[in-house]
């Protein structure tokens, strides 16, 4: 191996705390940017694709009571391919040992069997509900410390209580996907409510269209249509609701959410690329009386250029090795969270390429870009600016004819300070000389 490599080697190795710093400063962008990419890659995919899965209605009609003719009367519409009533009830629940209460949104459907639109997975238990049984929403156990088999009582309207068994857990996507600060939801068939002393009647109801399923103007049309034939047969529409079959309702939100987030993790990157740049430079001051020996002994500019670019190259691809892996586990996480947040399913871990095309790039270039400016100084630099210790080198460049000795700011300076002294205004000479440093140096000042 080459003695310029062999140094390069030492100084990775040589000052580990500085090598460390440097790796963890760039390590922490790069994973800030592939937990974001990553968790927009699998969520944008996911999302839609759970989502879709349930065969979720495009149009979501709240109304008053309404029977089986309205129903039928829905289903026989223009443009309806499939439609089913429920009725949707909130009721203040509790378990048998406890005095806590919890709102539930209670939804009844015609029959479990017969289910085609937001469609109920199940998770434990059963998969239907019989008559004073009930499926609990797997979002209800963050709130109810029940499990299968055991009992929730209800508080009705009058105060009375009566008690349901709980035969299974389900997951349902579709439902309240546009509310996340909805109640956790409950399913019982029909046939349950005289039990709840509630009308068989419904208030809701779930409609898909038979063309057009991600049409957004499309599906207002028809709903616009349903909205107007209701009314019309006396029925009192409350509010409509629409949505695309492979869109989830809160798909621009979460994707506004990660937009603040890649917003942040960019930040974090430049900060890291600014502390990356006063290290380099820090490092070359420390070294300059080493690259005055290599130019000494016949070193050239390429062949210092090269040592220290090796050397950042270095600290990126050991970055990328610590923030690659963790970064994958970060934007799964993150994804898991915002699923279990919004009640959709994630299709599994896996590595997203473009997110570790991403951490790869910014891993590389950005300590390269931070670094190449005190790189180039450093390997211009001659051999008795190096040998002297003088990177600025203000003092050893050589004075041109007509060239004036003194910097404009230091003229301007001196010239600033006369006026206020004749004013009677003076500064301490240490505040004079800090200010004057500041600006002695534009490149580090900038």
């Amino acid at each position: 191996m080459r003695p310029r490599w062999r140094k390069v080697l030492h100084d990775l190795w040589d000052n580990k705390a500085r090598t460390l710093l440097v790796v963890f400063s760039i390590a922490v962008g790069v994973f800030s940017i592939g937990v974001i990419s990553g968790a927009y890659q699998i969520i944008s995919n996911d999302m839609s694709v759970s989502y879709a899965a349930n065969n979720p209605s495009n149009i979501e009609i709240r109304t008053a009571n309404y029977n089986d003719d309205v129903l039928a009367s829905i289903r026989n519409s223009h443009s309806v391919k499939d439609a089913e009533g429920r009725r949707v009830i909130n009721f203040r629940v509790r378990t048998q040992d406890s005095d806590q209460w919890v709102a539930l949104d209670v939804v009844a459907l015609e029959s479990f069997s017969e289910n085609q639109v937001n469609l109920l997975v199940p998770v434990l238990g059963a998969v239907e509900a019989n008559k004073d049984e009930i499926l609990l929403e797997k979002d209800a156990l963050k709130k109810l410390k029940v499990t299968v088999g055991d009992y929730l009582v209800f508080e009705l309207p009058d105060g009375t209580l009566k008690e349901l068994k709980i035969v299974g857990i389900v997951q349902d996507v579709s439902t309240g996907a546009g509310d996340f600060l909805a109640p956790p939801f409950a399913y019982i068939e029909m046939n349950t409510f005289p039990t709840l002393r509630q009308p068989e009647l419904f208030n809701r109801a779930y409609v898909t269209v038979t063309e057009g399923e991600d049409d957004i103007s499309y599906i207002r049309e028809v709903g616009a249509d349903l909205k107007d034939k209701l009314e019309k047969n006396g029925t009192v529409v409350v509010r409509t609701r629409f949505s695309e079959k492979h869109k989830h309702p809160l798909a621009d939100t979460v994707n506004a959410i990660l937009g603040i987030l890649l917003a942040l993790g960019i930040l974090i990157v430049f900060l890291s690329s600014s502390l990356i740049a006063n290290t380099l430079s820090a490092l070359l001051s420390q070294h300059l009386r080493h690259i005055g020996v290599i130019k000494l002994v016949g070193g050239r500019n390429k062949q210092v250029f090269a040592m220290y670019f090796t050397l950042i190259m270095a600290f990126g691809v050991l970055a990328l090795l610590i923030a690659i892996p963790l970064g994958g586990q970060g934007a799964y996480g993150l994804a898991l969270f915002i699923s279990s947040e919004m009640r959709f399913n994630l299709l599994g871990y896996r590595i997203v390429p473009m997110a570790m095309i991403i951490q790869v790039a910014v891993g590389l270039l950005v300590p390269l870009v931070a670094g190449l400016m005190p790189v180039l100084s450093g390997s211009r630099i001659t051999v008795l600016r190096a040998l002297s210790g003088d990177l600025a080198g203000d003092e050893n460049k050589p004075h041109k004819a007509g060239e004036d000795r003194v910097p404009w700011f230091d003229y301007m300076l001196v010239q600033f300070t006369r006026i206020l002294s004749s004013r009677g205004i003076h500064f301490p000479r240490p505040f004079i000389i800090s200010l004057r440093n500041t600006f002695r140096r534009r490149g580090r000042l900038c």
